[in-house]
């Protein structure tokens, strides 16, 4: 397996005790990791614990005038003073922040690598569907049985470079060549360059197998459109090859694991004289270390065995074993990926998808081809008790909305009668009316605010049209040359027509009154005067 799976034993959150299925596990559990140190470790405690009941109690457990038992007794006296001093200052380590941030970035690590492991089933599927071959067609079954072959023999010579099981499978690319990933002649190729190039060349397949496109692309069994859909998921896989190759040469800082790592040691270095449970001569020395009352007849609660020590000890170092498992997930551990099993799996797979003479269904109708869309598909008696109705949204189950709030504050989406205001601002000969729509009686006030006309450039300046409409502008032309022989030096004042349109969402866009039959007179006469000569035009756009 990848990793130690436990998801089937832990499905049903809703059984007593659901992690209690897996609490006794051995393969990849926390006594696996660190059954080995904790032993040591609390083997060095009660050596020590030893040490001070046996010798040091015992020994000045004697008459004060003997120098030998003051000697004893001071002996005695400095264990219990560094013993306080240890436990006081066991808080001033900031072990659960320094290691909590290690083990999530170690996790984060773990994760990305594996999310960047290449799987062939994508490009498989694209050479099925862009890549033409019929079942007879030996040309094309080679070329996309290459394909697949050539993904594999590139995942197989990087990865054996970081991971240690892929490495003992395959010490050498002989090997490869033994189980079929690479021919000989391919071998011989690599062993060429070797003088040439020092670099790994775990690329080179993937630049055979670009040249298999290509090669495809120039027999026409690829389409031009779809060729470069295949080169980018060649791409793909070089690029997560080369990602985890740097994951393997870019290691975390050295300086972060060895901060942890001191820190976790020099915690429980502390700990192992901190946690120490001693007998101190007076009863008021006794209630300060421990917090706890001495009884009437003097009893004093004695551990010999550090039981909450050990709890973090599990704890605490259980989270830095996580840290040193998955920092190289390519190692022997059990949570380790099982590369050698997802080899077998994808040159398995990549044929069984790529092969043309792999038998495919029949194109044929579908059971729901008369009902077009089906009713519900049926359930068992086992799965009847999870069948639920369509989801719908919170807003929609929870939220009730009033009647009368469901109408339109605008009453003229009801089909209401709207009032009609006539520009003021227009000619009263005019043949077009303009008016504004509104739901509302506007007040004299807001109708004031709505009406941009500039008076005072109001004369001065031509009407404008509707929006996007032709504008008519009179204008002057003057020009010197004139092909009529009989015109030569002479002036023309001429009014043409400009067919340029006019956008109303404009910045100086001005709601003015349209032309005047006078002007629309005059425009037309200018606009034939045009047509019987050529002259150099100068246009005044408004």
């Amino acid at each position: 397996t990848m990793t130690v799976s436990y998801s089937g034993e832990v499905g049903n959150a809703s059984s007593f005790g659901c992690f209690n299925k897996i609490i006794l596990k051995w393969r990849g559990s926390v006594y696996k990791l660190i059954y080995k140190e904790l032993l040591a470790y609390i083997s060095l405690y009660l050596i020590i614990n030893m040490l001070y009941r046996v010798v040091l109690v015992r020994n000045s457990e004697c008459d004060n005038e003997k120098e030998r038992c003051r000697w004893w007794k001071e002996y005695r006296e400095l264990f219990e003073g560094l013993r306080g001093y240890c436990y006081q200052n066991l808080k001033s380590i900031p072990l659960m922040f320094v290691l909590g941030f290690y083990v999530s970035l170690v996790v984060t690590r773990w994760w990305d690598q594996y999310n960047l492991l290449p799987w062939p089933d994508s490009f498989g599927m694209m050479i099925v569907g862009l890549f033409q071959a019929d079942p007879g067609d030996q040309r094309s079954r080679l070329m996309r049985r290459n394909l697949i072959r050539y993904i594999t023999l590139s995942y197989c010579i990087a990865l054996r470079t970081v991971s240690f099981r892929l490495k003992k499978r395959f010490p050498t690319l002989e090997h490869l060549c033994t189980t079929g990933i690479m021919r000989p002649d391919e071998l011989v190729l690599f062993q060429k360059l070797d003088d040439k190039v020092t670099a790994n060349k775990w690329f080179l397949p993937l630049v055979w197998a670009s040249k298999i496109l290509t090669s495809g692309l120039a027999e026409g069994r690829i389409r031009p459109q779809t060729v470069t859909t295949l080169m980018l998921e060649l791409g793909k896989v070089r690029e997560s090859l080369t990602l985890i190759l740097s994951y393997d040469w870019v290691s975390v800082p050295l300086v972060y694991t060895q901060l942890v790592t001191l820190a976790v040691y020099s915690y429980f270095a502390a700990a192992i004289f901190g946690a120490q449970w001693v007998q101190p001569e007076r009863s008021d020395s006794y209630k300060i270390l421990y917090s706890t009352s001495v009884g009437g007849q003097g009893g004093k609660l004695d551990l010999a065995y550090p039981f909450f020590l050990t709890l973090q000890f599990a704890f605490f170092v259980g989270w830095l074993k996580v840290a040193e498992t998955l920092i190289n997930p390519f190692g022997e551990d059990d949570d380790d990926f099982e590369l050698n099993r997802l080899i077998d799996r994808h040159i398995q797979v990549g044929f069984l998808i790529c092969d043309p003479l792999v038998e495919k269904p029949d194109l044929l109708k579908d059971k729901f081809w008369n009902q077009v869309i089906p009713d519900q598909l049926p359930y068992t008696k086992a799965s009847e008790e999870f069948k639920r109705e369509e989801y719908k949204g919170s807003a929609e189950v929870h939220l009730k909305i009033k009647d009368s709030d469901k109408i339109y504050s605008d009453m003229s989406l009801y089909g209401a009668p709207r009032m009609k205001i006539k520009h003021e601002d227009c000619e009263s000969d005019s043949n077009d009316e303009i008016y504004e729509t509104v739901a509302d009686i506007v007040t004299e006030s807001s109708r004031t605010k709505t009406k941009k006309v500039n008076t005072k450039s109001k004369d001065k300046q031509p009407p404008l049209p509707k929006k996007n409409q032709r504008m008519f502008v009179k204008a002057t032309i003057e020009s010197n040359t004139i092909e009529s022989p009989e015109l030569y030096s002479r002036s023309k004042k001429v009014n043409f027509l400009i067919t340029n349109g006019y956008n109303e969402d404009d910045e100086e866009f001005e709601e003015i009154c349209p032309p005047t039959e006078e002007t629309s007179k005059m425009l037309e006469n200018s606009s034939l005067e045009m047509k019987s000569s050529k002259i150099e035009e100068k246009t005044h756009f408004v």
